[in-house]
């Protein structure tokens, strides 16, 4: 290649160089909008201060073991007093009247003081007590009620069909309950009674009052009787105190089917 042409092309490269550098950009720049990056609030962690930790150690648990109780339990060897039927009533704190079918015994009511087991056969049937030393035995073949002392023997005789007879504490009246022959509207509803009163003393006998009723309890001033009762209607029901010389009612406790009523010894309480 010859001198001339060789400079021709070194001037044409020359040129294309500058043209390129000197070329501006047609494409226009397309904005970008960033959105700015949250920043993050670190919370600093409270740490306790030495002062502020409690140093109180906790109180010491107290464990209580429970100590056995010791059962009461009677004085001396227990005592057989029946072997049967399950029928007695205590005539004071030694003694009481129990129905028993002894081996080579009578059957009947026995009376038996307990401290010194002894026994001594009243009669062959069943009756209630009374703390003055008697006790009534009702009799239906007779139709009446024995009064006996404590002794066995018969010290007055009552004309009452042999009803189920309850004696005062002082031992000078008795009472007893005549069913009526009225309906009641259920089994579970006590029958129609008429109350009855006797004085032992002068033999006057006098119904006091008709009533739904089935027991009946003296209180201690033998004055007043302890009954769980209601009118022959059904109404008043509760637990009855009856006056026995005048028949006033006082209604104690209201309710209906109060069964079982008894009387503390000293006549305060009703159970």
């Amino acid at each position: 290649m010859s001198l001339f042409r060789l400079l021709l092309v070194a001037i044409v490269l020359m040129a294309g160089c500058r043209w390129t550098r000197s070329a501006t950009p047609t494409a226009t720049p397309t904005p970008v909008e960033v959105a700015p990056t949250p920043r993050l609030l670190l919370t600093p962690t409270l740490q306790p201060s030495p002062a502020s930790i409690s140093t109180a150690q906790p109180a010491p648990v107290r464990i209580v073991t429970p100590v056995p109780v010791a059962t009461p339990v009677s004085e001396g060897a227990s005592v057989e007093l029946a072997s049967c039927c399950g029928l007695l009533a205590w005539v004071d704190a030694d003694r009481l009247v129990v129905y028993d079918a002894p081996a080579g015994g009578s059957p009947g009511t026995w009376l038996v003081h307990v401290p010194e087991g002894q026994r001594r056969f009243l009669s062959p049937r069943f009756g209630l007590p009374s703390p003055a030393g008697t006790i009534a035995i009702p009799e239906s073949a007779s139709q009446r009620t024995a009064v006996l002392d404590l002794a066995g023997n018969v010290v007055d005789v009552i004309t009452n069909s042999g009803a189920l007879t309850w004696p005062s504490p002082d031992g000078r009246k008795v009472a007893w309950l005549e069913r009526l022959p009225v309906r009641t509207p259920s089994s579970s509803v006590n029958p129609v009674m008429r109350l009855w009163i006797a004085d032992l003393a002068s033999g006057e006998q006098r119904p006091l009052l008709e009533l739904q009723a089935a027991s009946l309890t003296w209180l201690p001033d033998s004055r007043r009787l302890l009954i769980g009762a209601r009118t022959p209607q059904g109404e008043r029901p509760g637990i009855w105190i009856i006056d026995v010389d005048s028949g006033q009612v006082d209604v104690v406790v209201e309710g209906t089917f109060l069964y079982n009523v008894r009387l503390s010894p000293d006549g305060r309480r009703i159970g």
